[in-house]
């Protein structure tokens, strides 16, 4: 397959025949394959799902030393696998309410707001990139206004419980 084929590197057939007998994924390392591994991506490990014993990972180790290579075939390498790991690249994807304190600002959620007082989310938009939050400020009406973390905060169950 060519350089940039996302699931994988080689298409393998018996000579005279049509049917694929094996969709190969290749992975080398320049030294001996040891604790550090090594990784399909998403697309690749959704191909092995998908062609199951048809799909081989080849993990050749020593590729750079004809003297050393030795290469180690796994079949159906997705139900084989025995951890995922998340390197520091996941650290975008997190969605933690500490790390993200906006996340707790849903639909049904009591806020005060410096300015308007107590009110509840009814909607969130997203205009632009921003996000738009239709507030019921009781005799104050609705208000539409975009998250402002130094005017706004989430009440608590005992803060709203707190009427002094």
């Amino acid at each position: 397959m060519s350089q940039t084929h996302p699931g994988y590197d080689i298409v393998s057939r018996k000579i005279g025949e049509e049917e694929v007998e094996r969709y190969i994924e290749v992975k080398a390392t320049s030294g001996e394959w040891s604790g550090v591994g090594v990784s399909l991506s998403s697309r690749q490990f959704q191909e092995a799902q998908k062609l199951s014993d048809k799909y081989w990972l080849y993990v050749v180790e020593f590729a750079l030393d004809d003297s050393l290579t030795r290469i180690h075939p796994i079949q159906d390498p997705a139900t084989k696998i025995d951890s995922f790991q998340f390197d520091h690249g996941w650290q975008a994807a997190v969605s933690d309410e500490k790390s993200d304190p906006t996340l707790r600002f849903q639909v049904g959620v009591t806020i005060e707001h410096d300015t308007f007082g107590r009110g509840s989310i009814e909607k969130i938009d997203n205009r632009g990139g921003i996000k738009r939050y239709t507030i019921d400020f009781g005799r104050k009406g609705k208000k539409c206004i975009a998250l402002n973390l130094l005017l706004m905060r989430i009440l608590e169950e005992e803060d709203e419980l707190d009427h002094s």
